[in-house]
C-alpha cells in the first residue's frame, strides 16, 4: 500500500514537473495529451491498487482507503473520459489503429467512445458499478489481445508499442479491481 501510494505520488509530481509545462506550450498536440493522460491513469492505477484491501488487515482507516479509491477511479475513468473524447477528435487515425480484417473501422472508433464513456461514468453508479468496470476490464483486455500484442509484436523495438501493451493491461487491472473490490463487499 506505501509503495502504491509513493509510486502514484512520484507520477504525479512527475505530471506535474515534466508534462505540465510541455502540455501548456503544445495544447493542440494529441500526442502529448494522450501521453499526460497515461501518466493520470498510471498514478490512479497505482491508488486503487494501495487502496484495496486484500489481506483484510485495515488501511490507515477504512474512510482514507475508501477516498484513495476514490481518487484512483476519478483519475482512471478521467483518463478513459480524455481517451474517448481523442477517438471523437481524431476518429480517422485513431480507425488506422484497428487491424484491418475487422471491418467498420470508424463504426468501432465511435462504439468504444461511447464505451469508454459509459464504463467512466458507470463506475461512479452504485447499481451499475460491478458491470461498468467488469465490461470497461473486458473491452480494454480484448483491446490487448486484438490491438497492443499483434502491435508490441510486429515491432519488439518499439517502446511505443511495448508500452501501450502494459499501459493497456493495467488499465484493465484497475478496472477487474474495481469490480472486485465492489463484488467482495455485497
Amino acid at each position: 500500500r506505501v509503495l502504491g501510494l509513493l509510486l502514484a505520488g512520484v507520477i504525479l509530481f512527475m505530471l506535474v514537473v515534466v508534462q505540465l509545462p510541455n502540455l501548456i506550450a503544445n495544447l493542440n498536440n494529441p500526442i502529448i495529451w494522450t501521453n499526460a493522460g497515461k501518466a493520470v491513469v498510471l498514478a490512479g492505477v497505482c491508488l486503487i491498487a494501495a487502496g484495496i484491501n486484500t489481506s483484510r488487515a485495515p488501511f490507515i482507516n477504512s474512510r482514507l482507503s475508501v477516498l484513495v479509491i476514490m481518487l484512483g477511479k476519478l483519475l482512471l475513468a478521467g483518463f478513459f473520459i480524455l481517451a474517448a473524447v481523442m477517438h471523437f477528435l481524431y476518429a480517422e487515425f485513431v480507425a488506422t489503429l484497428i487491424p484491418n480484417w475487422i471491418p467498420a473501422h470508424i463504426f468501432w472508433t465511435y462504439f468504444t467512445a461511447l464505451a469508454l464513456i459509459a464504463g467512466a461514468l458507470g463506475m461512479f453508479i452504485p447499481k451499475t458499478e460491478i458491470y461498468a468496470a467488469a465490461l470497461t476490464a473486458l473491452m480494454i483486455f480484448l483491446w490487448v489481445i486484438l490491438l497492443h500484442a499483434p502491435r508490441a509484436l510486429a515491432d519488439l523495438n518499439n517502446a511505443n508499442e511495448t508500452t501501450a501493451f502494459f499501459e493497456a493491461l493495467a488499465m484493465c487491472g484497475a478496472s477487474l479491481l474495481i469490480a472486485w473490490r465492489k463484488h467482495d463487499q455485497e
